[in-house]
């Protein structure tokens, strides 16, 4: 079976997974969240000003960590986006979460 997945603005930099969550960065500075179960992503994540080239969860599932071209290092908490699909799991449309930190003492390589 094959899915597409839509909603960015630009193109896609970064992908990690979290067991039914796919995370996208992409160059619009978002970071849209899909469930696979549901028709259309369930979460976006805005907290960065320019593209998305990094993302990884960490090994409990609980955090994403994502890296921008800002040099601006943004962890968003997991929760928020399950809550998101949980009110609404058949919506077309999306939750628009902030990042739980914001970490701004960072250089990009």
């Amino acid at each position: 079976m094959m899915r597409t997945f839509e909603g960015h603005q630009s193109h896609v930099g970064s992908l990690s997974w979290n067991q039914d969550f796919l995370s996208a960065g992409g160059g619009d500075s978002t970071i849209l969240q899909h469930d696979i179960r549901a028709p259309s992503h369930v979460a976006t994540n805005t907290g960065h000003s320019q593209d998305i080239c990094g993302l990884k969860w960490n090994d409990e599932g609980t955090t994403l960590a994502s890296g921008g071209n800002d040099n601006v290092v943004c962890l968003w908490d997991a929760a928020m986006s399950r809550r998101s699909l949980r009110n609404s799991p058949t919506s077309i449309g999306s939750t628009v979460l902030s990042p739980q930190f914001m970490l701004t003492d960072h250089t990009a390589a």
